[in-house]
């Protein structure tokens, strides 16, 4: 959750901060994706000609060792990425809800009570929202409001 309070914002509020939040969203989903599959990954040690490097013997527990070092450095580097974009979608009013999907959460209100207004990574707008009281990945399309002034009516 956000180190700062947040303060409640308008969809078009949000709307007009689309063209960073998809950026942030994409390097968010890509980070997710690339520690998955780091941690997916169990190839085995390889000597230096490509083969695998037989168990138990010096070279595997080395290159074992120096493995571990690399995925921790990965992972280290993967979580440090995370915490920056986290802060850029909170600097922009909203906190990460789903980061494998670029689902973002920014606090509104609908129909006068709070809730959090959804947003996810590929959408044009915001359309949908959670209440306050559901469990996060809930969306629920946000009602319509009066046209906007001057707008014909039916439109």
């Amino acid at each position: 959750m956000p180190t700062t309070a947040l303060r409640p914002l308008t969809p078009s509020e949000v709307e007009a901060r689309l063209p960073l939040l998809n950026r942030i969203a994409r390097d968010l989903v890509e980070t997710w994706r690339a520690r998955s599959s780091a941690s997916a990954s169990g190839a085995p040690d390889r000597e230096e000609g490509g083969e695998p490097a037989a168990e138990g013997t010096e070279r595997s527990r080395e290159s074992r060792g120096s493995a571990d070092l690399r995925r921790r450095e990965a992972e280290r580097q993967h979580f440090e990425t995370f915490r920056t974009l986290s802060r850029e979608i909170e600097e922009l009013g909203g906190v990460v809800s789903e980061a494998r999907v670029g689902l973002i959460e920014f606090p509104g209100q609908v129909d006068g009570k709070p809730a959090w207004l959804s947003w996810k990574l590929g959408e044009s707008r915001v359309e949908n929202y959670r209440p306050t009281d559901a469990p996060r990945g809930t969306r629920m399309a946000l009602p319509e409001g009066p046209p906007p002034p001057g707008a014909p009516e039916g439109a």
